[in-house]
């Protein structure tokens, strides 16, 4: 048997093939998709929230609250605290990266 005998029984097992990885290959994509949106949209909120705690209207309204007090009492200033969970918000981020 010459090797044109077997073409026709080679080619759908190399086109299964090609649609077993093309498969795995979406199915790859996607996981990383929902990866990356999951982190962009943790980013998001982070900055959103950093910047409106940096405001002096919050401030002025995390003073009147008891549990914002408290917090505010570990630190001398409130900038602190919000840096100190600003560097926390950091470690779980890159927890979260390299979990994933």
């Amino acid at each position: 048997m010459s090797f044109f005998e077997y073409i026709p029984l080679l080619s759908p097992l190399i086109f299964a093939g090609i649609l077993l990885l093309s498969l795995l290959q979406f199915a790859n994509v996607r996981k990383n998709m929902r990866i990356q949106s999951e982190q962009q949209i943790y980013t998001k909120v982070i900055e959103a929230r950093l910047k409106l705690e940096n405001t002096d209207t919050f401030t002025n309204m995390a003073m009147q609250s008891p549990m914002f007090t408290k917090r505010f009492s570990i630190v001398d200033t409130p900038e602190e605290y919000y840096v100190s969970v600003a560097f926390l918000d950091l470690f779980e981020f890159m927890f979260r990266l390299h979990k994933t």
